[in-house]
């Protein structure tokens, strides 16, 4: 809302007016807490082994100290589960490069948008 104001009109403290305004305005405070519900869109399901991968890229632990890459096949939901010794791009990059060898490179490639 500030954003779209700014954009055609400007003046000293126009934020904190605008502020004021949304919370003294009926139907501000009757929708704020009821944000509109995202529609769920479902994975269809694999046709073969391989051909869509899910990476949790964001590690999984620390377990007993240690972190975890988990890279799940979406067909079969087979675990490819690597001890990390370091959480690295490169380090990521490499035990990819190992899993891909061993299965052959998926079609779809899908991460958690992790760091």
């Amino acid at each position: 809302m500030k954003e779209i104001a700014r954009f055609y009109v400007w003046w000293l403290n126009i934020d904190s007016d605008i502020e004021k305004c949304v919370r003294s305005c009926h139907v501000c405070l009757s929708t704020k807490s009821n944000p509109p519900e995202a529609p769920t869109h479902p994975w269809t399901y694999p046709s073969k082994p391989w051909s869509r991968v899910h990476i949790h890229a964001d590690f999984k632990g620390p377990v007993s100290g240690e972190m975890y890459l988990v890279v799940v096949d979406a067909y079969s939901k087979f675990p490819e589960v690597v001890k990390m010794r370091a959480i690295t791009t490169s380090a990521t990059v490499s035990v990819l490069r190992g899993i891909f060898s061993r299965h052959g490179l998926p079609e779809i490639l899908v991460t958690d948008n992790g760091p």
